[in-house]
């Protein structure tokens, strides 16, 4: 290994890679299972921004709220 080479990280004794990406659950692997999407990052890249629209939307509001509560 080279002296500045990033070494491989510690893996854990039982870590196992699923053989299928899951189709359910509530964790952080899980994100979704698209069939039939031709441009599945797309997919995703519009769904964050979304989000990121509705938390934009939501501290309006409570700057408004508040912006009205003080007059």
């Amino acid at each position: 290994m080279q002296p500045n080479s990033i070494p491989e990280p510690v893996r854990v004794e039982h870590e196992r890679t699923p053989a299928e990406f899951p189709a359910a659950g509530n964790n952080f692997v899980t994100i979704m299972k698209l069939e039939d999407v031709p441009d599945s990052l797309a997919l995703l890249e519009a769904f964050a921004f979304v989000q990121d629209c509705e938390i934009a939307l939501e501290v309006f509001r409570q700057q408004r709220k508040a912006e009205q509560a003080a007059e």
